[in-house]
C-alpha cells in the first residue's frame, strides 16, 4: 500500500483490550486525522519478533476483511516475498 507505518483497525484494538498511548496524526488518502496510537507485540510467521510496536488505529480499514496493515516500518526490516499457489496469495 505505501504505508509508512502499521494500522490496526478500531474493531481489532477493541476486540484485543489495547490501551491508547497518546494520540497520533496520520496522513491517508482521506486527509489528516488524529487517531489513537497502540504499542503491541507483532510476531510473524518465521517468527520475526517486533515489541512495543507503535501502530495508528483506523476505523475504515478493509473495510471488514482485514484489521491489520504491514507498513513499510515493518517490511523495511527484512526480505519481503509475495507468492501464489491454488489461488491463495501468501
Amino acid at each position: 500500500t505505501g504505508a509508512t507505518n502499521s494500522v490496526i483497525t478500531m474493531a481489532a484494538a477493541k476486540q484485543l483490550n489495547l490501551v491508547p498511548t497518546g494520540k497520533i496524526t496520520t496522513v491517508g488518502v482521506n486527509g489528516a486525522s488524529v487517531v489513537n496510537r497502540y504499542l503491541i507485540n507483532l510476531v510473524l510467521p518465521n517468527n520475526l519478533r517486533f515489541i512495543n510496536l507503535p501502530v495508528s488505529e483506523s476505523v475504515g480499514l478493509g473495510g471488514g476483511n482485514f484489521h491489520f496493515l504491514i507498513g513499510m516500518d515493518v517490511i523495511g526490516k527484512g526480505d519481503f516475498a509475495v507468492s501464489q499457489a491454488n489461488n491463495q496469495t501468501w
